[in-house]
């Protein structure tokens, strides 16, 4: 008769120890794909441009009309107006257009001469639209509620691949009066819409059997995720050539269908590596996933500096000989400098733990911008710091 197997104390806890560690070992396993999905997972084709799709420059000079006393008053402003009369059929007297070129007092302040521009991709087909952007190059101060006269975009070879016309519509504006001007955010660079007229035309990038993806950000890590998803789906086809460019093999077989075969790559889905960064634009701070912070004090204040201006006449006495009336200068100068206790900042590892931090502070962003910045040359702002 078989023996039964005794179940002593140190056999329990053997077994005991033995589950606690399988349930430890699955926790950091559920722990670590949670941590995988909740990662957002990006497709190829928002990393990556593909070859034979670069954008080509189309621009020309043009004219926004409908100003509301914001338009330019300069030289080029009259020039292009006349010259616009003159495409138009407009015909004028010698005198008259060089009126118009020269007299400071000719009123064009409902125009501007502005740069047009815009990027035009391979292989995009007459009669689609495009966004175009218009830029003020005279003494213009807003192109708000303009309109931008029919104006042909150009090529580097001098053809025309579009027509750009319409409102403009900008971010900010500007609102003057006799005494005060009130603006928010820049007003002299706008959008239009541009109809394109001509395609450019480009081989197929696939000629020579090689299909080379461009990383929009240069990243290695990101690049050998990249060929590993495309290896993953099609083995062997894909390898990392450098942080920015991944190489990938088309099929060559008779009957290969290499369009499908890009659009697949293109809509598979890689978790992108999150960049150490803290972007600061147009009075705004953008702060990517892993910034980190070490625990630092600082402390900060504004210097304010007001100055008035307060002349003074002199009036000489009546019927005295030889006076004249002199204007004296009288200048106050007030300066204020704000103490601010010394704050101590505790270490951030996470953007949530960041904010927070951040947030004691009390700050504008302008402000926050340059601590930021001071806070990188000290070695406590883990990230890179790019100002636009």
């Amino acid at each position: 008769m078989p023996r039964r197997a005794r179940m002593t104390n140190g056999t329990l806890r053997n077994i005991v120890q033995g589950q606690g560690l399988a349930l430890l070992l699955c926790a950091g396993l559920l722990h670590a794909c949670a941590d995988l999905y909740a990662q957002p997972h990006v497709r190829i084709q928002e990393l990556t441009d593909m070859e034979g799709r670069h954008q080509n420059v189309i621009k020309a000079i043009g004219l926004v009309t409908g100003l509301n006393g914001t338009g330019g008053n300069n030289p080029s402003t009259r020039m292009l107006f006349s010259h616009m009369l003159d495409h138009m059929g407009v015909r004028s007297d010698e005198a008259r257009r060089l009126n118009i070129l020269n007299d400071t007092r000719e009123q064009t302040d409902n125009l501007s001469a502005v740069m047009v521009s815009a990027n035009l991709e391979a292989g995009r087909r007459p009669g689609q639209t495009i966004s175009a952007t218009v830029s003020a190059i005279d003494n213009a101060t807003s192109l708000d509620r303009g309109y931008l006269v029919a104006t042909p975009l150009v090529g580097w070879d001098g053809q025309v691949y579009a027509i750009a016309s319409g409102p403009v519509r900008t971010a900010g504006f500007a609102r003057s009066g006799q005494a005060a001007t009130v603006q928010q955010n820049g007003s002299v660079v706008g959008h239009v819409t541009a109809t394109i007229e001509k395609a450019i035309c480009a081989p197929p990038p696939w000629e020579d059997g090689i299909v080379n993806f461009s990383l929009k950000h240069a990243d290695l890590e990101d690049a050998c995720r990249i060929a590993d998803a495309v290896n993953l789906e099609f083995p062997g086809t894909a390898i990392a050539v450098s942080p920015d460019l991944v190489a990938v093999r088309v099929p060559r077989e008779p009957g290969a269908n290499v369009q499908r075969f890009l659009a697949q790559i293109q809509n598979l889905t890689v978790v992108p590596t999150a960049k150490a960064r803290v972007i600061i634009a147009d009075g705004m701070v953008v702060i990517g996933e892993n910034v980190k912070l070490s625990r630092v004090a600082l402390t900060h204040g504004n210097l304010t500096v007001i100055t008035t201006e307060s002349p003074e006449v002199s009036q000489p006495a009546p019927f005295a000989q030889g006076g004249a009336t002199v204007v004296v200068p009288r200048t106050q100068l007030e300066v204020t400098d704000e103490a601010n206790p010394v704050t101590l900042l505790e270490e951030a590892v996470s953007v949530r733990d960041l904010a927070s931090v951040l947030n004691t502070l009390g700050v504008s962003p302008s402000v926050l911008a340059d601590i930021l910045e001071r806070l990188q040359d000290a070695g406590a702002l883990h990230a890179e710091v790019i100002r636009r």
